[in-house]
């Protein structure tokens, strides 16, 4: 077991290399630099690390941001440094902290919603892998069956609102185009995916709404049913079910035995 004096010293490497001492006591440097010189290295690798991973999280905000992002990202993990030894969940507290740091520097109102939705796609490609329900299974079930089935979402699958149409943003950047300033309009999105591809699916009006019911355990009748539509409407329910279901977005149901 490593010595109380070790365990110190590693503590204070840490504390260093995070920003919160300037020196380890009784650390020397070599020949061509001082203890200090040397701690600084890894502290500036320490930080260009952390960078790139926020970078390849975010990097539309990376996009918007441009030199300021390398900014944003140090200031981020000075109050929130890596937890973990993945870095995979660095960015767990970034749209928060992206909203408020943007506010108090007069960024665009849009630029937290644009972070949480890169970071929800950072959590689909770590999400467990799930045995997702397939059209097989819609086209096996009696109607009967299928209106009493309450469907359980996949470990991946987040459902996003936001005040912005930052979809449109997102796409010029993954086109490598121009990008505009996003309009001020109630965007619906679901993101999804795995370790092999992770993707979003937005949603209009009613089939976010159909998409929340059934997320928070109703059964296709009763969200039905909540949303007051009518038997004209049945088709558009059922387009609903089978690109999501094609999407991969179910992974469980519960059918009412009769």
């Amino acid at each position: 077991m490593p010595s109380e004096r070790l365990r110190q010293m590693q503590s204070q490497f840490q504390a260093v290399v995070v920003g919160e001492k300037s020196s380890v006591d009784g650390v020397k440097g070599p020949q061509r630099l001082t203890a200090e010189e040397g701690l600084k290295i890894y502290q500036r690798m320490y930080r260009l690390r952390m960078r790139d991973a926020l970078l390849d999280d975010f990097g539309a905000c990376a996009t918007v941001l441009d030199d300021e992002f390398r900014i944003l990202c140090l200031d981020y993990v000075t109050h929130h440094p890596s937890q973990s030894y993945t870095l995979g969940h660095l960015g767990r507290n970034f749209p928060e902290f992206v909203s408020q740091w943007g506010s108090e520097r007069g960024k665009p109102p849009w630029l937290g919603e644009l972070a949480c939705f890169e970071h929800s796609l950072a959590e689909a490609y770590l999400a467990p892998a799930a045995q997702v329900l397939d059209q097989e299974w819609l086209r096996s079930l009696r109607p009967e069956a299928l209106v009493s089935a309450r469907l359980r979402a996949s470990p991946s699958v987040q459902k996003l609102a936001f005040n912005w149409n930052i979809i449109a943003l997102y796409e010029s950047y993954q086109a490598d185009e121009p990008w505009s300033e996003p309009s001020e309009m109630d965007t619906f999105v679901v993101t999804y995916g795995n370790a092999q591809r992770v993707s979003y699916e937005a949603l209009d009006d009613q089939g976010h709404a159909m998409f929340q019911l059934l997320f928070a355990g109703h059964s296709i009748e009763e969200a039905v049913g909540v949303m007051e539509l009518s038997e004209a409407q049945a088709p558009r329910v059922f387009q609903w079910l089978s690109r999501w279901i094609a999407l991969g977005l179910f992974d469980e149901v519960e059918v009412q035995a009769t």
